[in-house]
């Protein structure tokens, strides 16, 4: 795990935990007991009933959705701690599971690219959509 906080804990990336028990999705959907592959985030997001969000809407609990690019696939998950206004721009802090690598308090877009770089898009459970 050492490795893992060398490789990670870089950047605006702060360590929370080195747990490796579950991935990103388990972490955001199933409170932190298993691996959950990320092709069955959008099964859950219709069956739980979540709704997207528009960046300016955004509360701590809603949930950061990350995909590859090149192939559109949802890669990453991860869930807003922090969305707030300083100096006219909206800073966003999320926290994420790397894979076995452990939880990270980050920004919204400093995740390791083999996790998926382009956002795409933000839903909550907890509002409707706006």
């Amino acid at each position: 795990m050492y490795a893992a906080k060398q490789l990670h804990a870089k950047g605006s990336r702060q360590l929370r935990s080195l747990r490796s028990t579950y991935n990103c999705v388990g972490m955001v959907f199933a409170n932190r007991r298993t691996f959950i592959e990320p092709e069955q985030i959008p099964m859950i997001l219709q069956d739980d009933e979540y709704k997207e969000v528009r960046p300016d809407d955004l509360l701590p609990g809603d949930v950061v959705l990350y995909r590859d690019p090149t192939t559109e696939d949802i890669k990453h998950v991860g869930l807003v701690l922090a969305a707030e206004v300083m100096f006219e721009t909206k800073k966003i802090r999320v926290l994420s599971q790397f894979g076995r690598d452990g939880e990270y308090i980050h920004d919204l877009d400093d995740v390791p690219s083999f996790y998926g770089k382009t956002i795409v898009k933000f839903y909550s459970e907890s509002r409707k959509a706006t």
